[in-house]
């Protein structure tokens, strides 16, 4: 599942629901990317890197993924909050 969304610069962080693995796994869990508007790439948000951090005006988008073999029941539902 992908999703975009513009953000105005400020401090940031990201929650989810339950991550059945923990919050540092690579397992199961969110990564998120901005694209500032004055251009680069860089991966702000990721496992055992959720915690606030402070951004620049652009384009935010996040993937829940997957990296098993097998059936998953689990429900993830990320916010994202501006701290500032």
């Amino acid at each position: 599942m992908q999703s975009f969304v513009h953000l105005d610069a400020g401090t940031y962080t990201i929650e989810a629901s339950d991550f059945p693995y923990g919050p540092n796994s690579w397992t199961l869990g969110i990564q998120a990317t901005l694209r500032p508007d004055d251009g680069g790439e860089s991966i702000t948000f990721s496992p055992s890197k959720y915690g606030p951090k402070t951004l620049p005006a652009g384009t935010f988008d996040t993937n829940i993924f997957v990296n098993t073999i097998g059936d998953i029941d689990v429900l993830i539902t990320p916010r994202l909050y501006k701290i500032d």
